[in-house]
């Protein structure tokens, strides 16, 4: 692990969780909203457990004669490493849209007001800031780490392995001399050259979970699915390390095993398994989890990732196969990493 890995690791925090409290329609019925009903409660208790209270109201229903249509709701920012957080708070009331009544908007006279919170790591709690100018030095700081070299090398590292490798594989290949013949050399330097991006990889996706660009849960499912991959390369060097050094086989000897390339397909199965873009699903949670092809995919516009209807009707699908793959196989729930179903999915 770098050096930068270990210290953004250090300066990660348990994530500020918002409560949210539903005001009741009878308090919206007014002719004004009640700045009582709307006001956040961060008390200093409530901080120091992790969470503030942030009060909600999105019934939608416009009443006649000026009556009903209003809201309350809130947006959450988060900075750095997830210790600082910006949560702007909107109110006001709503009116159809005269172009088109399918839809409602809000008014130009809603209003915002924002509330920033710090993690303080000497009390290890958070706090309210409302000092500008101490504001603007923590994001500073943060975006010191965020924009770090080292992390710039591994965004970027990453987008030039996977299209180098993954999008051009056949011309990787046949450069790597891959193709059509495979020597021992030419494969154990693959091997060599695909176990470090490895390692380059699981750091990427480390770093990606502490800024919160993953959810912890799929970061570990990245890092297992990478792990597969290692444990196969590893398999795979070791057979051909046994060639060499035990079965006194050349270096530019022509790869062949005694299982007819058994080892070879199951790495090429496992490296398809991780780059072409797919979901891990875990049904009974409802979940998805990207493969590394998958990730890659969702930084690109397609028609899945620009149209939430069209990706929440694609879960739907996923989950229910998933369901019933999982009950043929008698899982009723999913414990490990072998459990989750694996699809591909076309984009």
């Amino acid at each position: 692990m770098s050096e930068i890995i270990k210290k953004l690791a250090e300066r990660v925090c348990k994530p500020l969780k918002v409560i949210e409290n539903t005001i009741s329609r009878e308090k919206m019925r007014g002719a004004i909203i009640n700045e009582a009903d709307i006001r956040p409660n961060f008390a200093k208790e409530l901080l120091q457990e992790g969470f503030v209270e942030f009060p909600v109201y999105r019934d939608q229903k416009i009443v006649g004669l000026g009556r009903g249509g209003k809201f309350c709701d809130y947006d959450v920012q988060i900075y750095g490493v997830g210790n600082l957080v910006e949560i702007t708070q909107s109110y006001g009331e709503l009116e159809f849209n005269m172009q088109d009544r399918r839809y409602i908007k809000r008014t130009a006279q809603h209003q915002l007001r924002v509330f920033r919170f710090f993690y303080d790591y000497n009390e290890k709690r958070f706090k309210q800031e409302n000092n500008e100018a101490r504001w603007k030095q923590l994001l500073e700081e943060a975006n010191d780490l965020l924009f770090h070299e080292e992390v710039d090398k591994a965004l970027w590292g990453f987008i030039d392995f996977y299209e180098d490798y993954w999008i051009e594989h056949e011309v990787f290949k046949f450069q790597r001399k891959l193709t059509p013949i495979v020597t021992l050399l030419d494969l154990k330097e693959y091997c060599h050259y695909l176990w470090y991006k490895c390692v380059e990889m699981n750091d990427f996706f480390t770093i990606l979970g502490i800024f919160r660009g993953i959810s912890e849960s799929e970061k570990t499912v990245l890092a297992e699915s990478v792990n597969r991959l290692k444990e196969q390369i590893d398999d795979m060097h070791m057979h051909l390390n046994a060639q060499v050094f035990i079965h006194e086989k050349e270096l530019d000897a022509i790869y062949h095993d005694d299982q007819h390339n058994y080892r070879l397909r199951k790495l090429e199965n496992t490296i398809k398994r991780a780059f072409k873009p797919g979901f891990y699903i875990d049904p009974f949670k409802e979940e998805l989890y990207r493969n590394v092809g998958q990730y890659y995919a969702s930084m690109l516009p397609t028609k899945y990732f620009s149209n939430s209807e069209t990706m929440k009707e694609l879960k739907g699908k996923l989950i229910k196969s998933a369901k019933n793959s999982l009950a043929i196989k008698g899982i009723t729930k999913v414990e490990t990493f072998d459990d989750l179903e694996f699809t591909y999915v076309d984009l």
